[in-house]
């Protein structure tokens, strides 16, 4: 009898950021170090988030997210995804719970208030445009060299 293919699936978002983070950390962190920082006994199943065959749990995301360096209500909005297919998470939570930011968002939201004396500052575009550049590219230049 003929074995049939397996055929991967698509990797969900979740699995790719926590990838992507832990690559980030990693010449700092194993695997078995983040397992045990975030409440795990078994190292293998941060290699199962990160390939996707396991959910991380909704009740775990926090202590994941501080032990990997990431931003714990970002990654909290992945992990729904993980349970909610095919929905809208974003949406949802835009209806339920407004724009949610992450604690740099809002640190950056505060010190614009704070240059503009808590006005509503009008920016241009070309000023919009520095901000991206800077975001984008100069805090990380800037963040290196300090």
């Amino acid at each position: 009898m003929a074995r049939t293919p397996k055929v991967d699936k698509p990797k969900s978002r979740i699995a790719s950021y926590i990838e992507k983070k832990i690559d980030a950390i990693a010449a700092y962190k194993s695997q078995k170090d983040i397992a045990e920082q975030a409440g795990y006994e078994n190292p293998s199943i941060i290699s199962m988030f990160k390939r996707g065959d396991a959910k991380v749990p909704l009740d775990r995301v926090y202590d994941l997210a501080k032990v990997i360096e990431a931003d714990p209500r970002y990654m909290f909005r992945l992990a729904l995804e993980q349970y909610w297919s095919g929905k809208n998470i974003d949406e949802a939570f835009a209806n339920i719970f407004g724009t949610i930011v992450s604690a740099n968002e809002v640190a950056l939201l505060e010190t614009v208030r704070k240059a503009a004396n808590d006005a509503d500052p009008v920016f241009t575009s070309a000023q919009l445009e520095q901000i991206a550049a800077v975001v984008s590219g100069g805090a990380t230049k800037a963040a290196r060299t300090a």
